[in-house]
């Protein structure tokens, strides 16, 4: 938890096995604490960040020479940075003056460098108030790395009521909630396939569905549509990955026997097509990370992986819906938010027609 009050994590994170500090870093501004999750090293970082450009510079300057030396992942910083990251969480002050907008600019770029990932927001927008209440921002927060999320999923923040502090404290915590079945999705590159079409025409033709409304009966055959996309794809494209891989152990070994006895020219035949199906499945698993991460500003074709599955992650945890604020209390039961939902479509409509 972090916001003035005592550093730590939600009960889902606590008790899951052994924990171990090995080390222990203690600068002007932040105290860091590397150590062993159960099975897994991590480096906890606590923040209070200066109110000074400069001072703030130089305690960025140093947990990222901290980090580049570190051969540790999993990294996680909390606490008061002092700095928010858009004027939107600056409300009663003048966020738009050219000395907030040069730190607000340094600050997004200092989350950049370090590769971590300001996780989903949920509760209350601002986590500091002026004691009258008219200045209001958010300069607690959780930042974690790539490799955090994938070991601990579904972390988000919660913005909790303050007592006698003027921040709020923020709690980290995991969640796990059964919304139902997933969205399903066409991905873009069946739509390169010229079998696609034909496929989908031959199976939406041959499904025969019986039922009481039009409704009902279209409803019912897109959902047997999704499961047999589902099996195309696996047997029409299968693993990217694997089949990359083994279009290139192939052309080395091809290579390696051409230098040591030569080719047939079936085997020359074979390389050429080895070499036409490496770069069809580079270019289709390209494909599909940029419509994952939805990076419009990155071309197809300028492979990133680490930055694509990066940018899945967080994408992932920003979209994901655990809970809204309804009548001013925070409120994560799915039957209730679902409840809320139709309600206010229901009325939304309804003042509409």
């Amino acid at each position: 938890m972090t916001g003035g009050e005592a550093a730590g994590e939600e009960s889902n994170l606590q008790g899951k096995g052994a924990k171990h500090i090995c080390n222990e870093e203690e600068e002007n501004g932040f105290i860091g604490l590397v150590g062993t999750w159960g099975d897994h090293d991590c480096v906890v970082v606590n923040v209070y960040s200066p109110c000074s450009l400069e001072e703030k510079r130089q305690l960025w300057d140093e947990l990222l020479t901290w980090k580049r030396q570190s051969s540790i992942a999993c990294w996680c910083l909390l606490g008061d940075f002092n700095a928010v990251r858009s004027a939107e969480e600056r409300v009663g002050v003048l966020a738009n003056t050219n000395a907030y907008v040069w730190e607000t600019a340094q600050f997004n770029e200092f989350i950049h460098d370090m590769e971590l990932f300001d996780i989903s927001l949920h509760g209350r927008k601002f986590t500091w108030l002026r004691p009258n209440g008219h200045a209001r921002s958010r300069l607690d927060r959780f930042l974690v790395s790539d490799s955090w999320m994938g070991t601990w999923p579904n972390c988000s923040q919660l913005v909790l009521d303050r007592t006698v502090s003027d921040h709020c404290p923020v709690l980290m915590r995991r969640i796990f909630q059964n919304w139902g079945p997933k969205l399903f999705r066409v991905l873009n590159c069946w739509l390169e396939d010229p079998r696609f079409p034909r496929h989908v025409e031959r199976v939406w033709s041959e499904l025969a569905v019986q039922g009481w409304s039009a409704g009902h009966i279209l409803k019912e055959k897109l959902k047997s549509l999704r499961g047999n996309l589902k099996q195309w794809n696996q047997e029409v494209f299968g693993d990217l990955r694997d089949k990359r891989n083994a279009a290139v152990q192939k052309l080395n070994e091809l290579d390696l026997k051409e230098e040591q006895l030569g080719l047939t020219p079936d085997e020359i035949i074979q390389r050429s097509s080895l070499l036409l199906e490496f770069w069809t499945v580079v270019k289709l698993h390209e494909s599909l990370l940029c419509q994952k991460s939805r990076s419009k500003w990155v071309k197809e074709g300028d492979q990133n992986s680490k930055f694509f599955h990066s940018t899945i992650n967080w994408r992932r945890k920003t979209n994901s819906v655990v809970g809204l604020l309804i009548d001013g209390h925070w409120e994560e039961d799915p039957d209730v938010v679902k409840s809320e939902v139709k309600r206010f479509f229901e009325t939304y409509n309804g003042a509409k027609s």
